[in-house]
């Protein structure tokens, strides 16, 4: 039981609310509690699954300063005083609570009974109901959970004996693995009971049919459907394909016709252990050896879509929380995030152990000097939007350096580098291209460009979509780790089809699509007090902007 109970959290975001009375959310409020995508990334067929778990966005759901959470069966409809009913076709069912959290959030099993197509959903809380709001209820939307709470970095994925895969408990060509998460459909039995004690004859595949993509590659998939122990959590089976290899390999599955999100997980074709984290071989070494790793990274990125920024982040890993060392997309590989406001962030210390590392920091250039704050209110990740309010500060050929006074965990540093000049850019997409999103796509350059030819290129992209004030509503983000040398890279279309389709709600802005090619320099290392390793590396991008992707 603690292992369900503890997979179910893993759709929880830690974000603060104040309680009133039941208000839900007017965007975007109903969103699988894996995935934490919204209906305008999936595209036709998205919707919350029939026997799934999903995640309920709003405030004076309950008391501000608790949290109710269901821990024993028979699970209840009614949890701290608190239902959820959904209406479809004339049909209304209770939702089975699993988590009512804060006043602001719940998670709950949506019955397998409840009919298919567009309805509401409202809560009633000490006696008060909400408004209602829209729920569209499909048979089959399949979400990942990520081990890091968000829906993205390392997947919820184990060998068939439930160890949990990470950087130093590799899955292998060939092995059997287990993807955990939730949408796969309905099941017969009554969700609220106990489904241990169910014959095996109950537990088949569900109906819809599934795909796993792992890498540039499909796998070999066994059962997909409910989990034996567990209300609305599903596991896929699949094996692990040859050629297949590194620390952060993305995999997604696709359930009838519904994409889900991407994660990743660790490949290695022999040993426990793989090799391409920007950890380093030392510290992975170390975590395997079972000792602690104290790491941090800063980085300068300029030229993005966004501008130039900064961010720093330190943190600590244990061998327990080592699948939590989750750093991009390896070498050959793509995968896109939404950024929606639900997922794409760590909340708090529940997730990456971060390392206090004091005040603000502070980036000094040859233009001047800038703070690099809090990122979320973590002492320990820091994020600034460097040129938000003027102009750029990371050209290329300037050294900067970046300070900290030092905080509990990690004493006072400098630590130094230089803007890399614009390497090597995309020769053949031109201004307004159109790129189709469920099509493979392929981006050019001259490898002579780079500084390092035979080493890897990030190949980035995003699409937005902006309310009519020219805000941004949600986008998505597109990482590539490419070889640079080949001097091309295809884009798997099952990752494009993450991306939204560029746009806006009026007709008066223009296409809302980017791409961006750029490669980082050697990282340099600072030391500190409190850090196993530190290092800093920057990166100067060329943008392709005003394209479409539709």
């Amino acid at each position: 039981m603690r292992r369900y109970f503890a997979l179910l959290l893993l759709g929880l975001s830690f974000m603060m609310a104040a309680v009133a009375q039941p208000v839900i959310q007017s965007t975007r409020p109903v969103l699988n509690s894996a995935s934490y995508i919204g209906p305008e990334l999936v595209g036709s067929g998205s919707g919350i699954a029939q026997g799934s778990i999903f995640a309920l966005f709003g405030s004076g759901f309950g008391p501000s300063d608790s949290y109710a959470e269901a821990t024993t069966f028979p699970l209840p409809t009614v949890l701290g005083g608190t239902y959820a009913t959904v209406t479809v076709g004339g049909t209304s069912t209770r939702a089975i609570l699993l988590v009512v959290y804060y006043g602001y959030q719940i998670n709950a099993v949506l019955p397998s009974a409840t009919p298919t197509g567009s309805g509401t959903i409202t809560v009633t809380y000490g006696g008060v109901t909400s408004a209602p709001a829209p729920i569209q209820v499909v048979p089959s939307s399949f979400g990942i959970y990520g081990l890091n709470y968000s829906g993205n970095g390392q997947a919820a994925a184990t060998d068939i004996s439930y160890n949990l895969n990470s950087i130093i408990h590799t899955f292998h060509p060939g092995d059997i693995a287990i993807l955990w998460g939730t949408g796969l459909g309905a099941v017969s039995w009554d969700e609220t009971q106990d489904p241990s004690g169910l014959p095996p004859a109950d537990f088949v595949s569900l109906a819809a049919p599934v795909e796993v993509y792992v890498g540039n590659t499909t796998a070999v998939t066994g059962y997909h459907g409910r989990s034996g122990c567990c209300a609305g959590l599903d596991q896929v089976v699949f094996t692990v394909p040859a050629g297949v290899e590194g620390c952060y390999v993305p995999v997604g599955v696709k359930a009838g016709a519904v994409m889900s999100n991407i994660t990743t997980i660790a490949i290695s074709s022999t040993g426990q252990t793989c090799s391409d984290s920007i950890l380093g071989q030392d510290l992975i070494n170390q975590l395997a050896a079972g000792q602690n790793v104290r790491f941090g990274w800063i980085r300068l990125e300029g030229g993005a879509y966004i501008g130039d920024y900064a961010s720093a982040t330190f943190n600590e890993f244990t061998p327990a929380t080592a699948s939590l060392a989750s750093y991009g997309v390896s070498s050959g590989y793509c995968m896109a995030l939404e950024w929606g406001g639900y997922n794409g962030f760590f909340p708090d210390d529940l997730t990456v152990p971060y390392l206090n590392a004091g005040p603000p920091l502070t980036l000094q250039g040859t233009l001047g000097s800038y703070p690099l704050p809090n990122s979320s209110g973590l002492p320990g990740s820091y994020y600034s939007l460097l040129d938000a309010n003027g102009p750029r500060v990371l050209w290329a050929g300037y050294p900067f350096t970046v300070s900290g006074a030092g905080g509990p965990n990690i004493g006072a540093f400098t630590a130094s580098d230089t803007m890399p000049v614009l390497e090597g850019v995309i020769t053949n997409l031109g201004q307004l291209s159109t790129i189709p999103r469920g099509s493979d796509l392929t981006v050019q350059w001259v490898p002579s460009q780079f500084a390092q030819p035979n080493g890897v290129a990030t190949l980035g992209g995003a699409s937005l979509i902006l309310e009519p004030d020219g805000s941004v509503s949600v986008f998505s983000e597109l990482q590539c780790t490419v070889p640079v040398a080949p001097g091309q890279f295809t884009i798997p279309a099952w990752v494009l089809s993450l991306l939204p389709p560029s746009g806006t709600t009026t007709t008066s802005a223009g296409p809302t699509g980017y791409l961006w090619l750029g490669q980082w320099d050697t990282p340099k290392t600072f030391t500190t007090t409190g850090l196993d390793k530190g290092i800093i590396s920057a990166i100067t991008y060329s943008l392709t902007y005003h394209l479409i992707f539709q």
